[in-house]
C-alpha cells in the first residue's frame, strides 16, 4: 500500500491471516468486449475510467459519482495482535478523481510516543543499538550483519522490549569520574584501562559460567549504542591488551579509582531506565581532568610516556593517548 511514495507493510493479526489464506481469491481487469467482470466491477470501473476505456454497453454518465473511502476492516497496525486479542483497528483509503491512492489515515491513532518524545537512539533489552532514520523508523547498529531491519518505535518496544534511551550521564556521576581520577594521579590512564579490563572481564566469564552467549546485540555492554564507532572499538581493544597486562601490576594503577570507574559505569550499561554511552563519555571526562591537572604528563605514569627508554612501545602509547585525549583541549597524541 503505497504511503507517501514509499511502500508500507501492514501487519495481520494471526487469525485475520489464517481468514485471508483459507479464502483467497484471484481477479484481473480486462477491457475485452466479450469479457465476463466480477459483480460491481463494472460500477467501479466506470468511476475511474475514461468512457474510451470503458467496457462496450456501459452507460459512464449514469455511474460516474466519485466513490467514498473504502475501508480495510480488521487491518492491525505494526506488530501482530497477542494470543486471543481482538482484531479492532480499520484503516481507510482516501482516492483521487482519477481512482489512484493517495493517502492512508488510521480510524484509531497508532499507540505511539509522540514524534518529539521518541528517543534519537535506545538500547534494547539484549543491548543491541536503535537510532532514528529520520523518518519514523529505527535502524540497528551493524543491523545489515544481524538481519535486524529498520522497524517503528513502538514495534520495537513490543517484540525488543524494555528499552531504555541513550541520554548523558549526570552531573553526579561526572563529579564521581574525575574525582577518582584526579585522585590517581599520574595513575588515572592506568587505572581506567584497568577497569576497562575487569568490566569486559567480568562479562565473558559470566557468559562462559552459564554457557550462553547473547543472542545479537554488542559484544559487551560498555559498547551498546555506537558500538561501529572508533572510540567504542578501541576502548575495548585497549581493554583487553594494555587493561589486561596493566591488572597484573598493582603498583600501576590506584584500586579506589578502578572500583569507582567500575561502578559508575556498571550502572551507565545496566540501569533500568537509561543507558549512558560509555566510551565517548569516559574519554570526555578523562580529557577535562587532563586538561586541569596539565596534560596527559600528569595522569599518565612514565612508562605510557612516548620516547622512553623503559615501558610500553611508542605505538601503544599513542592508540592510549589518542583515545584517552580525544576530547583534550590539548589534543591527541596524533
Amino acid at each position: 500500500m503505497p504511503v507517501e511514495g514509499a511502500s508500507v507493510a501492514l501487519s495481520l493479526g494471526m487469525a485475520r491471516a489464517r481468514a485471508l489464506a483459507a479464502s483467497c481469491e484471484f481477479a484481473a481487469h480486462t477491457r475485452y468486449e466479450d469479457a465476463a467482470l466480477p459483480e460491481g466491477w463494472l460500477e467501479l470501473m466506470a468511476a475511474r475510467l475514461s468512457e474510451e476505456a470503458l467496457p462496450a454497453g456501459t452507460a459512464p454518465a449514469a455511474l460516474a459519482e466519485e466513490p467514498g473511502p473504502v475501508t480495510l476492516a480488521d487491518v492491525v497496525l505494526a506488530v501482530p495482535n497477542a494470543p486471543g486479542e481482538p482484531e479492532k483497528t480499520t484503516a481507510f483509503v482516501d482516492y483521487d478523481a482519477q481512482g489512484n491512492l493517495t493517502k492512508w489515515v488510521p480510524e484509531a491513532p497508532i499507540s505511539d510516543l509522540d514524534p518529539v518524545e521518541r528517543p534519537y537512539r535506545f538500547v534494547d533489552r539484549d543491548f543491541q543499538g536503535w537510532y532514528e532514520r529520520g523518518d519514523g523508523l529505527y535502524a540497528a547498529d551493524a543491523g545489515w550483519c544481524r538481519n535486524l531491519t529498520e522497524r517503528s518505535y513502538q514495534a520495537l518496544v513490543e517484540t525488543r522490549g524494555p528499552v531504555r534511551p541513550v541520554n548523558v550521564a549526570t552531573a553526579e556521576e561526572c563529579a564521581a569520574l574525575e574525582a577518582a581520577l584526579a585522585g590517581a594521579g599520574r595513575k588515572a590512564a592506568a587505572s581506567l584501562l584497568v577497569a576497562l579490563y575487569r568490566l569486559v572481564l567480568a562479562e565473558a566469564e559470566e557468559q562462559r559460567e552459564s554457557g550462553e552467549r547473547r543472542q545479537g546485540g554488542a559484544r559487551y555492554r560498555i559498547m551498546a549504542s555506537r558500538e561501529g564507532s572508533w572510540e567504542s572499538e578501541v576502548m575495548v581493544r585497549l581493554a583487553w591488551d594494555i587493561g589486561a597486562e596493566l591488572a597484573e601490576k598493582s603498583k600501576r594503577y590506584d584500586e579506589t579509582a578502578v572500583e569507582e570507574i567500575v561502578r559508575v559505569v556498571t550502572g551507565w550499561a545496566t540501569g533500568p531506565d537509561r543507558y549512558v554511552e560509555v566510551a565517548v563519555t569516559l574519554a570526555g571526562e578523562f580529557s577535562a581532568v587532563a586538561d586541569r591537572a596539565g596534560g596527559w604528563e600528569a595522569v599518565a605514569d612514565r612508562y605510557l610516556q612516548r620516547h622512553q627508554r623503559v615501558g610500553h612501545p611508542d605505538h601503544v602509547v599513542e592508540r592510549v593517548q589518542n583515545y584517552l585525549m580525544s576530547q583534550s583541549r590539548t589534543g591527541s597524541a596524533g
